[in-house]
């Protein structure tokens, strides 16, 4: 029973992706707390967005964290950007305000050829946009400036577990021996 069921879940989800495992949850562990520590020292109001940035741009494939990383940071300033747009110009009620704002996301995504962050980009503009039109720019301020520091510790914490782990292959590779010539 729990075997079908698990079988038909993973059918659903499609292909499995690289397997997590304690490097990946080492890295979203320092990356996490080191965002955390970072906002409270500089801008607490910034923490939030950059936790999650950090926790989300970190994939158990380090190659994709970086891919991750552009992706989230143009994401949100297209969506942020328009949200404070919309709302400062139209100064619309977060409803209306919002519809406008997906709307105009998805098609700027589109022309610019920047599909995969549409969804990010349309959270992102409703996130400023409910803030309240009194907040807006405040909000687009501490959303993006958090999501670049999280982005820039995710990607660093990234380079120093790459670093070790080539030290590391290094290291074994040096413990083998010369390889014998063909």
């Amino acid at each position: 029973m729990f075997a079908q069921l698990q079988s038909r879940v993973a059918g659903l989800l499609g292909p499995p992706g690289p397997r997590v495992g304690i490097s990946y949850a080492v890295r979203v562990a320092s990356a996490a707390a080191a965002s955390m520590l970072m906002a409270r020292l500089l801008q607490p109001q910034m923490g939030l967005w950059a936790v999650v940035s950090a926790v989300v741009v970190i994939q158990p494939d380090n190659r994709a964290s970086l891919s991750a990383a552009a992706l989230r940071v143009v994401a949100n300033l297209v969506g942020a950007s328009v949200g404070v747009a919309i709302g400062l110009v139209l100064g619309l009620h977060p409803f209306p305000a919002i519809v406008l704002a997906v709307v105009v996301v998805a098609g700027l995504c589109r022309a610019l050829g920047l599909d995969a962050a549409a969804r990010s980009a349309n959270v992102s503009a409703a996130i400023v946009l409910l803030r309240g039109s009194e907040h807006l720019v405040v909000s687009l301020e501490t959303r993006v400036l958090g999501v670049l520091a999280g982005c820039g510790i995710a990607l660093a914490v990234t380079a120093v577990a790459v670093g070790i782990e080539r030290a590391r292959g290094a290291y074994a590779a040096a413990e083998e021996g010369p390889s014998p010539l063909p």
